[in-house]
């Protein structure tokens, strides 16, 4: 899969944005970086099989403390 530059800066605002929502980095798996809410929401930001980037959102989640 080839990602284009213009992408990846997707990509970064994306996760910019999701952490200005009071979102937490939790974990980075290759290119997807998932992020935490203290309500429990969860978001996966990541490029889909295209090379495009996208966020999904979680419902709920267990709390992990």
């Amino acid at each position: 899969m080839d990602i284009s530059p213009i992408e990846r800066v997707i990509h970064d605002v994306l996760c910019k944005h999701v952490e200005r929502q009071g979102f937490k980095p939790l974990i980075n798996e290759g290119t997807a970086r998932y992020y935490t809410h203290r309500d429990g929401r969860a978001v996966k930001v990541y490029f889909d099989n295209t090379g495009k980037a996208r966020a999904d959102d979680f419902k709920k989640i267990a709390h992990l403390n």
